[in-house]
């Protein structure tokens, strides 16, 4: 019967030593891909929904805002880009190019639509772009964004 301490002692076989460094170096970078293509989706999904909240509270800004006899007032559509770059914060703005669009009818008035839409831009990081580069030459980032439409009060 064999025990417990023979068992730990006992020699590993020639041709195997070595095998566990040799897979573990072959998989590390498929590993590696895999962890930062995840950071990578998580850095995506927070600038969208980040992109999301500003575009309602500069439409909601943007709605409120009086209307004068000639209509929209240019000052509200400034209104709304300055809300929207407020609640992202300067750093993110310069960082991901954040743009910032209104459209309303040329003589809105109430009950017409305000529509603003945020675009960023989302670089990937260096593993991760020499990977797609190689798929997909010319990949300049991914385009993030969002639309809110809302009535003018």
């Amino acid at each position: 019967m064999t025990t417990m301490r023979n068992r730990r002692h006992r020699p590993v076989p020639r041709g195997s030593r070595g095998v566990a460094v040799v897979e573990f170096a072959l998989i590390l970078p498929l590993l590696v891909t895999f962890l930062v293509g995840m950071v990578e989706f998580g850095h995506v999904w927070f600038l969208q929904h980040a992109l999301t909240n500003a575009s309602r509270e500069g439409a909601r800004v943007g709605v409120v805002y009086r209307l004068n006899s000639w209509g929209y007032q240019l000052e509200g559509g400034k209104k709304v880009e300055n809300t929207v770059k407020k609640f992202l914060g300067e750093e993110l703005c310069n960082y991901h190019k954040v743009k910032v669009e209104w459209t309303t009818p040329e003589k809105a008035k109430t009950g017409d639509d305000l529509k603003v839409t945020v675009t960023a831009q989302q670089n990937v990081t260096l593993l991760l772009d020499a990977l797609i580069q190689w798929f997909k030459p010319g990949f300049k980032g991914i385009q993030v964004g969002a639309v809110t439409t809302m009535r003018l009060e």
